[in-house]
């Protein structure tokens, strides 16, 4: 039997660093960049 998935722990330390940044600034939800997810 494999080991188990260390997805679950990857995610809550991605979160923890995301704590440290204001994801309003930089426009994360926002309609502007849901409209531009994907372009560029």
């Amino acid at each position: 039997m494999p080991p188990p998935s260390s997805g679950g722990i990857h995610i809550v330390q991605i979160l923890n660093i995301l704590e440290n940044f204001d994801m309003k600034k930089y426009g994360f939800g926002s309609a502007d960049a849901d409209a531009n997810h994907g372009r560029g």
